[in-house]
């Protein structure tokens, strides 16, 4: 065939090509497009933000630094942790908390252009009512 090819050693080298292309495809590439869609998540967020952090914890962004977040997680203004942004889970506070920029993004793809809110009624506690309301 070709007089390269004769040496055995050469005949080598379009495998070793074809397995160094497979590795890129399959391990580095879809590693810095994760890395890319968490460097996104991070610089994309803002004060009153819902997080989760990589412990479970759910709380309210309150400050943020360059690589510290402070967060509430209670009712008082006392209950407050200062983690690093590393800390956040960025799967599970997708999950938990998606944004409401995405659901509109769905929602505009499907031809919907109307926003959807719901009202939560708390249910009565009064069983005296409900039972003389149906008499």
């Amino acid at each position: 065939m070709f007089a390269i090819f004769k040496n055995p050693y050469l005949q080598q080298v379009p495998f070793l090509i074809l397995i160094v292309v497979v590795w890129y495809f399959f391990f580095l590439r879809p590693g810095n497009k994760e890395k890319e869609s968490k460097r996104d998540f991070f610089a994309n967020l803002k004060v009153g933000d819902s997080i989760v952090t990589l412990g479970g914890i759910h709380g309210v962004i309150i400050d943020l630094q360059d690589k510290q977040v402070i967060i509430g997680v209670g009712n008082t203004k006392s209950s407050q942790i200062k983690i690093q942004k590393e800390a956040i889970s960025v799967e599970v506070t997708q999950q938990v908390y998606p944004k409401a920029s995405s659901k509109e993004e769905v929602s505009q793809k499907e031809g919907v252009s109307q926003k959807v809110t719901t009202k939560t009624t708390k249910p009565s506690l009064d069983t005296k009512k409900t039972t003389k309301e149906k008499s």
